[in-house]
């Protein structure tokens, strides 16, 4: 499995065969916009800036919401979260994505903007690699990531939606 930070919340996740990018975001965020294809895109929640599906080029399955599915022996898991600490009432839903793969389990945490429920942390179950938001404007900032960290218990924490130049 490789996996590269594209900027903002987008990952690249190739494993398997397969090119799986998370919430794209399109030329308004201010990264660079390499041309690129993908098999599968997974949309946390339906801001500009991280549902830009159209940016992706091939003819990629979008995943978006919970509920899990299997696709080319890639499991993919949407666990149900909110946006901000009002249960979506100032920015809406935000879907937590857990994509196992090659033995494997990364979780995306999205725009999440709460502390996670033992409710939600059981759903997430095992996690070997956490992608988490830390900017704290729009999300959880980084000593409420370090809190969901220490709650997941991954092996690697690799950080996003952040202040970058762009």
């Amino acid at each position: 499995m490789k996996i590269r930070w594209r900027g903002h919340a987008s990952f690249l996740i190739e494993t398997g065969g397969q090119r799986i990018v998370t919430d794209p975001f399109n030329a308004e965020v201010g990264y660079p916009m390499v041309p690129l294809e993908a098999d599968i895109v997974t949309v946390s929640h339906e801001h500009w800036d991280h549902n830009a599906v159209e940016s992706i080029g091939g003819d990629p399955l979008v995943i978006k919401g919970v509920g899990a599915r299997e696709v080319e022996g890639i499991f993919l898991h949407g666990i149900d979260s909110c946006h901000d600490i009002n249960q979506g009432r100032d920015r809406g839903a935000n879907t937590i994505f857990k994509i196992s793969a090659e033995g494997i389990h990364v979780v995306h945490l999205g725009d999440l903007g709460h502390p996670l429920s033992a409710e939600q942390v059981a759903e997430i179950g095992q996690v070997d690699i956490l992608l988490v938001p830390v900017g704290g404007t729009f999300t959880i900032d980084a000593q409420e990531a370090v809190a969901v960290t220490n709650l997941l218990q991954p092996r690697i924490v690799i950080p996003m939606h952040y202040a970058t130049p762009h």
